[in-house]
């Protein structure tokens, strides 16, 4: 299942510079709709809701993002079959979950 979500679907707090939530989907790959230049502050669980806030300038254009979560014990790409950047890990009851972004094989993980 992918899950798109956009800034309207965010939290905002006024300012400009703005801290939105991004509830994420556990299965597949999130595409998520965020600001050039947003930085993913921290990823955790609301309410056996996992999520992640991404600080950005939201008078800035839209780049589409895609973000993978994984437990703890799956199997995953290796990082030369699909480059991804580590962005953090949340406790949810007996679960423990991992968020990566998946980058193009020309920026890196």
């Amino acid at each position: 299942m992918e899950t798109a979500t956009t800034s309207k679907d965010a939290e905002t707090r006024g300012g400009s510079l703005t801290i939105f939530k991004y509830p994420l989907e556990k299965s597949d790959t999130n595409y998520i709709q965020l600001h050039k230049g947003s930085r993913v502050l921290a990823f955790q669980d609301q309410g056996f809701t996992l999520c992640m806030w991404v600080y950005c300038d939201p008078s800035l254009e839209m780049e589409l993002r895609r973000f993978r979560i994984y437990g703890t014990g799956w199997q995953m790409e290796s990082l030369e079959q699909q480059p991804m950047r580590y962005i953090g890990t949340a406790q949810q009851g007996p679960m423990v979950w991992h968020l990566f972004e998946l980058v193009d094989k020309n920026e890196g993980a």
